[in-house]
C-alpha cells in the first residue's frame, strides 16, 4: 500500500467498494483535515457532532474514574460510527452500515491511522532536514 504524500491523500485507498459510507480526519474541534464520502452529506455537521460525541463520551467515562477512551463505537439501528483518536488533536471518524462487521471497521481504522502516521513521520523528517540547512 503506497504511503500518501500528505493528509489530503489519506483516504485514497477508499473506493466505491469500500465498506464505509464516509471517512473523516478531524481536529478535536470538528475542523476537517481530510474527508471521503460516498454521497454528499453536510460534512461540517457530521464532523462537529463527531468531535462533540468523543468529548461527551470522554466526560462520561471519566466521571466513573475510567481513562479517556481512544476509540468509541456507536451503533444505531442502521449505521455505526467509529471514532478513533489518531493523535492528541486528531480524530478519525468512519461511518458504515450496520451490516459491516465491527472487526472490519477496526481494521480499516488501524490501516488509516498507520497511513497517517507515515505521512506525519515523513513531514517531520522533511522539516528536520530543512531545519539543518536553514541554521
Amino acid at each position: 500500500m503506497p504511503v500518501p504524500k500528505d493528509v489530503s491523500e489519506l483516504f485514497d485507498i477508499l473506493d466505491r467498494d469500500a465498506p464505509v459510507q464516509a471517512a473523516f480526519l478531524i481536529r478535536g474541534t470538528g475542523a476537517i483535515l481530510a474527508s471521503w464520502v460516498r454521497s454528499p452529506v453536510p460534512q461540517e455537521m457530521v464532523t462537529v457532532m463527531a468531535a462533540t460525541m468523543m468529548s461527551s463520551v470522554a466526560t462520561i467515562v471519566e466521571v466513573f474514574g475510567c481513562p479517556t477512551p481512544q476509540t468509541v463505537l456507536v451503533n444505531t439501528e442502521e449505521h455505526q460510527i467509529l471514532a478513533r483518536k489518531a493523535s492528541p488533536d486528531q480524530i478519525l471518524v468512519l461511518v458504515a452500515p450496520k451490516s459491516v462487521h465491527k472487526r472490519h471497521l477496526y481494521l480499516l481504522a488501524r490501516q488509516l491511522v498507520t497511513r497517517l502516521s507515515s505521512v506525519q513521520a515523513a513531514d517531520r523528517d522533511l522539516s528536520d532536514s530543512t531545519d539543518r540547512w536553514v541554521r
